[in-house]
């Protein structure tokens, strides 16, 4: 039996790589595997209710073509359903992608669906709010605030941003039963290995170990920052004395913090009390046959390290 896919498309995000967008999947996906339809969202929200409408149409997979942040608004919806999401990364940063080894590429990503496996990863809550990849409260939230509004997009614009504000960024503090930091210029939670454009904070980060890590960087000058930058480019575990790891299930501190970020989407901070903890709910994501191998090695791995 063939199963309905959906395929899903943000207009905004990615512009040059959507053209010929439908031809493209119509030439490459396996007919004989795949019923699919093609959907354009037409407004803000609008592919929160389209897969909304997925779930309950009992669609087999539900494809989001564009970011980050479409890939959050669809994955939230589908965390806790036996529907599978699958991604064409057309965003900028594309860090949920890139940690799934989702290739950027649109041919290669639609090929991958062919013969692709799904794995179960983990989703987590951050005062209530649902985040798959990564969350953040102090430098990455304020630059996620200003990112979103930008009309120029891309890696040059993110890092322009971060030139401009570092400076006169006004670090924030966190304190609890197990955690007490000041003058924080990060404070950032991670389910996944990748931030973006490549970037990683956390390279042990693993998302089916019910575990997440929360990355704390002291405000630091800018000549011990890019070096520390570079570190983290290249995926290397670094190791400061301005940098500190926590891995946790549930954590709860105050702050006094006003913005947060989840998965590169903004929103304000309504309370000082901030409660970060793994979600029950899995999330079903499509990866290629590698991938689902070297993930279920990682994940027995983790569970003897466990016992």
């Amino acid at each position: 039996m063939k199963k309905n896919i959906w395929f899903i498309v943000n207009p905004i995000s990615g512009k040059s790589k959507k053209k010929n967008l439908e031809k493209t999947i119509q030439k490459y996906l396996d007919h004989e595997i795949f019923d699919f339809k093609f959907i354009f969202s037409t407004h803000a929200g609008n592919l929160e209710d389209l897969a909304k409408e997925a779930v309950a149409n009992n669609i087999d997979v539900l494809c989001v073509c564009g970011g980050d942040g479409s890939v959050h608004e669809a994955g939230r919806v589908l965390k806790g359903t036996k529907v599978v999401l699958a991604i064409i990364p057309v965003g900028s940063g594309n860090g949920f992608a890139r940690h799934f080894k989702i290739p950027l590429k649109v041919k290669n990503a639609i090929l991958l669906l062919n013969h692709a496996k799904t794995v179960k990863v983990d989703t987590g809550l951050i005062n209530d709010h649902v985040f798959l990849a990564f969350a953040g409260i102090a430098f990455d939230a304020k630059i996620a605030n200003e990112y979103e509004g930008s009309k120029r997009r891309g890696f040059l614009r993110y890092a322009g941003l971060i030139l401009k504000h570092y400076f006169f960024y006004k670090p924030i503090s966190i304190k609890g039963e197990t955690i007490d930091q000041e003058k924080l210029m990060i404070c950032s939670i991670k389910n996944i290995s990748e931030f973006g454009y490549g970037m990683s904070f956390s390279p042990e980060s693993f998302p089916a170990d019910g575990k997440m890590e929360l990355v704390c960087i002291e405000q630091t000058p800018l000549y011990l920052i890019i070096p520390m930058l570079l570190g983290f480019l290249q995926k290397k575990e670094i190791q400061s004395k301005h940098l500190k790891r926590y891995s946790f299930q549930e954590i709860k501190f105050k702050s006094n913090a006003t913005l947060l970020q989840v998965d590169g989407e903004t929103r304000k901070l309504q309370s000082s009390d901030i409660e970060i903890k793994v979600s029950d709910d899995k999330l079903r994501v499509m990866v290629d046959k590698a991938f689902k191998k070297q993930h279920r090695k990682t994940k027995k791995e983790l569970l003897e390290q466990n016992l």
